[in-house]
């Protein structure tokens, strides 16, 4: 399975509305999940380009069968 992760903020201008922002950037998503989800661990992609964006390193889950 893939996935990627983004951060949300929801704000309410209005009493009747409410509005959600995406945060831009990846890694700092990522981190955040690396350090709830203890069992995985981040490496690095080899194939791909690291950029300002995006520092090339993934976070590598298992999923546990049933």
């Amino acid at each position: 399975m893939i996935s990627s992760v983004v951060e949300q903020r929801l704000a309410r201008p209005f009493s009747v509305f409410t509005v959600m922002y995406t945060q831009p950037g990846m890694i700092a998503p990522r981190d955040v999940s690396a350090e709830e989800l203890q069992s995985g661990r981040l490496a690095i992609r080899t194939d791909m380009t690291a950029n300002a964006e995006w520092d090339g390193r993934v976070l590598l889950l298992r999923e546990r069968s049933a």
